[in-house]
């Protein structure tokens, strides 16, 4: 009888061993996967993924704009990343930075622009907001763009129409189809 609870206790320790190299081998294998292969899981069709980015174009060591986003997916060969839920801020000391926030966006650092798509919104310093379901911001023009649909908000107007080019540092809007202003309050008309 002792015989028989020995050999039961060895393959009792037998099995319990094994099953204790064998998790120790799977854990070892998924803390040791290199860092392109925890890329390629998150995103397999980017060269370079991040989360949570923070990026600042200057020019002159003064800073001209900044680009927050929660994730980031950078392809080598087109030389563009794929940003989500996008916080800009576009710098400007005389009339106020303009912020702007979007669902997601592409960024082409070697063109120096953002195309923002989903729930764009543009808030400037002087009480302005725009709205549009997509927008191209070109840092060397310092100008948005959009051929859709915008809507435009200010405390004294409200203005809708197809098409916008917003400068920034001159602050000259252009709408360029279907256009409709709406003016609030008193208006003093030459």
């Amino acid at each position: 009888m002792a015989k028989f609870f020995t050999v039961r206790y060895f393959l009792a320790g037998l099995i319990l061993l094994t099953a204790l190299l064998l998790a120790g081998y799977v854990i070892n294998r998924l803390l040791s996967a290199s860092a392109e292969q925890v890329v390629n899981l998150v995103r397999p069709e980017a060269d370079l993924a991040m989360q949570t980015i923070h990026y600042t174009e200057t020019h002159d060591g003064e800073r001209v704009w900044s680009l927050q986003a929660d994730s980031a997916a950078h392809d080598l060969k087109s030389g563009q990343t794929l940003v989500e839920n996008i916080r800009m801020t576009v710098f400007d000391l005389r009339n106020g930075d303009i912020l702007i926030t979007a669902k997601t966006g592409n960024l082409d650092l070697q063109k120096r622009q953002v195309r923002l798509v989903g729930d764009v919104i543009v808030k400037t310093g002087l009480g302005q907001t725009l709205t549009a379901d997509d927008l191209l911001f070109v840092d060397a023009d310092r100008a948005v763009r959009t051929k859709g649909p915008v809507v435009v908000v200010a405390p004294d107007y409200r203005v809708t129409g197809v098409g916008l080019t917003y400068e920034i540092d001159t602050r000259r809007m252009q709408l360029f189809k279907q256009v409709k202003a709406e003016f609030i309050g008193r208006i003093a008309v030459p």
